[in-house]
């Protein structure tokens, strides 16, 4: 073979790369990017909820707009595919990673074999594949300077959009359906994600992108368009209440500045600064009036609000302009990077000394009067004995022993939802571990992590090894780093990447660093083609028969969704048609099997009509879809509850005793799982007296633990002695001759209600032990026979029946 022919693949990539703006393939890449950015924050970041235990209808909602996403991912990614066959190359060690993003769904592969949950773990190997896609997406859209600056300028403006959406929440244009959140720390603006922590680390990342590209942009009406919305991200951070928030982007921004030169420092700080102040000035108005908006719809008072925020960032985006206008024509101004060495190192030391000034100043003098007095409340508060710092703290230690074992290849995709109960070290309730590096941890172990952290350790490393150079050649591309860092900063300490928009987000902005990073002028001097250019239709060819397989089985999910969603509203009607709703659900299940939920919600409705009905056929109906949920899913609740229902209901406390105990061992922080099974260790006989005791003692060993949690944390449902819990052991006191203890136990729980079962059965035994000692209480023996005349026949048996 001539030379001529060995390098004509080679120069033919050459040559196409240096024609990619002419490519429709290119543009349809950019416009799907670019949509999908407007399109996808608006279904609450596309959350991925996984299974809600007893509560169905929450993950089939959840997963509709996700298959939607899925679905048109991979027609994309099937669009990239053929793009690939003509300009893909590998020109450098940095362009493997076009191929090892794939290692990482490759790790969520290895949970479909022996993850906790077959269910969750295919949506975790879904939602990996869609993130590897727009990391291609990132890659290629930026080879093109003017779609690198349309895509750096689109994603600010996609922002801007969810920054504007918040504020017609906040101000009542939009009906709030968890879009502004009440809570214990006050009223929270979240946003479309209806989550105030992780619409705040949004808000950084875009907010710090946004700063920069007003901060560097040549054109006037770029500055301005982005410093207009500086204003807006500052108020909407201040008003999701996030402390964590607060703190990370002063920490954020300080970081950044010794990557861009002293100019843009002093421009970004300048805007900052200007922005800051204007945004302090209004959040009291804008914080009370939308407060008083959501409670009662006034038009004047909205529209005074928005004149006030518009005309807020309008100052403040004029004050962007004219700043930038007096540098311009400063000549001293731009020599400051060449007349001081390191000018871009000492410049955030400066910011720091003043930024703490600042802060002092704030909250030790009437400046801090200026902040409504929620914001004044939080901002007095960050310290590290918090709630949300101290709650974190145990949610890292769970996570920690959860990742013990199943160290090296983790649990699958969503293993902390279905085993935290097992391991947590409190009663608190939390689908999400609130940090992504454990939350990788725990789904794919540390092989996994390894993979992971590696992968994007080497994009940021080839980034940043060639920033200097890409900073010249195409200044908007910084955006993504900016974005990237940012959002992977915050998720360390919440559970931002839970959102399959943010995590879209964050490798879309890899692929971008990545792209920018490979950009260099290829050799003209003739060589020999390497193994991928000879076999360069090899990658696409696989691109393309995932993207073909994805394509088809998202959409077979979304036809599920569309019968499951169906299914819940004839639930909802109120008059169910048991017969048509469980061939909606059958006809979800026949193109989504492995969906936890359809085939829960028909075992709900099938238990919903043997409650009903009591004809034992529908107990067997939901019998016969557990043995086939077992297979797939032994770490569901929902089985045994139902189980457990229908022993008791069928009078079998032996078949309900093992079922009761294992719910316990799988939440042994839920009172009422400690009521079941004392309860029915008393009624099977004395044979499990002793088991009784030694499941009572760890439930007060449990309850001294949770006693040493910091008063700072809000427990959610304490543990407790509850009477269904003294009942039983008061009981078996009491049938061992123990009768002081008897007395002790139930005293506290004595109730004049003796209409409750539970109740009465206190004061008899109560009253019984009095009686044995020979102390009788005249005052509780009186009430129950005054309830019941019976009731003296009924203790004189009791107390002459005792074996002591």
């Amino acid at each position: 073979m001539s030379s001529t022919k060995k390098n004509r693949p080679q120069n033919a990539l050459r040559k196409a790369g240096e024609h990619i703006e002419h490519s429709i393939l290119y543009w349809a890449l950019l416009l799907f990017t670019m949509g999908f950015l407007f399109i996808a924050p608006f279904s609450k970041g596309l959350f991925q909820s996984g299974h809600n235990e007893f509560n169905y209808s929450i993950g089939i909602k959840f997963l509709d707009p996700a298959n939607t996403a899925l679905t048109f991912t991979f027609i994309a990614l099937l669009l990239l595919a053929f793009f690939y066959y003509f300009f893909f190359e590998i020109r450098e060690k940095s362009d493997y990673l076009l191929l090892a993003v794939w290692l990482i769904p490759l790790c969520y592969l290895i949970g479909l074999f022996q993850g906790v949950s077959f269910f969750t773990s295919l949506q975790g190997l879904y939602v990996q594949l869609m993130l590897a896609a727009f990391f291609l997406f990132g890659a290629v859209l930026v080879r093109s300077k003017r779609g690198a600056d349309w895509l750096a300028h689109g994603t600010l403006l996609s922002a801007y959009a969810v920054i504007i959406f918040g504020f017609m929440t906040w101000l009542g244009n939009v009906p709030n359906k968890g879009y502004v959140i009440i809570d214990g720390t006050g009223t929270r603006l979240s946003s479309v994600f209806t989550y105030a922590n992780t619409y705040a680390g949004f808000l950084i990342a875009l907010l710090l992108a946004g700063l920069y590209l007003s901060a560097t942009s040549t054109k006037r009406w770029v500055v301005f368009l982005h410093a207009l919305f500086l204003v807006p991200a500052l108020v909407s951070l201040l008003l999701t209440l996030s402390r964590g928030g607060w703190v990370l982007l002063p920490v954020l921004f300080l970081v950044l500045l010794p990557f861009v030169k002293a100019t843009v420092q002093l421009m970004m700080t300048a805007q900052l600064f200007v922005a800051g102040i204007v945004a302090l000035l209004i959040t009291s108005s804008v914080t009370d009036n939308g407060i008083k908006l959501l409670q009662v719809a006034e038009q004047g008072l909205m529209l005074k609000t928005w004149s006030i925020l518009i005309v807020a960032s309008v100052v403040c985006a004029g004050l962007a302009v004219l700043l930038r206008w007096a540098a311009d024509r400063w000549p001293a101004f731009g020599k400051l990077d060449t007349r001081f060495r390191y000018s871009n190192l000492w410049f955030p030391v400066a910011v720091i000394v003043a930024g703490g000034l600042l802060l002092v100043v704030l909250i030790a003098t009437p400046l801090s009067n200026l902040l409504p007095e929620s914001l004044q409340q939080r901002l007095g508060n960050i310290n590290f004995n918090q709630h949300s710092v101290l709650e974190r703290g145990y949610f890292y230690k769970d996570s920690w022993e959860i990742a013990k074992d199943h160290l090296f290849f983790g649990t699958g995709g969503g293993g902390w939802s279905h085993l935290y109960h097992m391991y947590q070290s409190y009663p608190y309730t939390s689908r999400q571990a609130h940090n992504f590096f454990f939350q990788v941890l725990i789904d794919i172990g540390l092989f996994g992590l390894l993979i992971t952290f590696l992968f994007i350790a080497a994009v940021f490393l080839f980034y940043i090894r060639r920033h200097r150079n890409m900073m010249q050649a195409s200044p908007s591309t910084f955006v993504f780093f900016i974005i990237a860092f940012g959002l992977l900063a915050h998720s360390l300490i919440d559970f931002d990447m839970s959102y399959a928009f943010i995590g879209v987000l964050l490798y879309l902005c890899l692929g971008a660093m990545l792209g920018t990073a490979s950009q260099k002028k290829v050799e003209e001097a003739p060589r020999t083609p390497t193994f991928m250019e000879r076999y360069r239709w090899a990658y696409p060819a696989v691109l393309g028969t995932l993207s073909l397989v994805m394509i088809f089985l998202s959409f077979r999910a979304s036809l599920a969704s569309n019968k499951g969603t169906a299914a819940i509203a004839n639930m909802a009607s109120g008059q169910v048609d048991l017969a048509q709703t469980v061939g909606l659900l059958d006809g979800a299940i026949k193109y989504q099997g492995s969906n936890i939920d359809y085939q829960l919600l028909k075992v709900d409705l099938y238990n919903n009509a043997f409650a009903q009905t009591k004809e034992a056929k529908y107990k067997d109906e939901g019998e016969a879809v557990l043995k086939q949920l077992d297979k797939r899913e032994p770490n569901l609740i929902e089985p045994f509850e139902y189980r457990f229902a229908w022993a008791m209901q069928d009078g079998k406390s032996t078949e309900a005793l093992p079922i009761a105990e294992e719910m316990l061992r799988r939440n042994p922080w839920n009172t009422v799982y400690y009521e079941r099974v004392l309860g029915l260790y008393h009624q099977t006989g004395e044979a499990n007296w002793d088991k009784a005791m030694q499941t009572y003692q760890q439930l007060q060993e449990r309850i001294a633990q949770m006693n040493e949690v910091p008063k700072a944390i809000a427990i959610g449902i304490p543990l407790q002695v509850s009477k269904g819990v003294a009942l039983p052991i008061g009981q078996i006191h009491y049938e061992r001759g123990d009768y002081a203890d008897t007395i002790q136990l139930l005293y506290p729980y004595l109730n004049d209600d003796l209409n409750d079962v539970q109740n009465l059965l206190i004061a008899r035994y109560y009253a019984a032990a009095q009686e044995k000692l020979g102390i009788p209480d005249q005052g509780w023996k009186g009430k129950l026979i005054a309830k019941d005349p019976n009731e003296k026949t009924v203790l004189e048996q009791l107390v002459q029946g005792s074996s002591k």
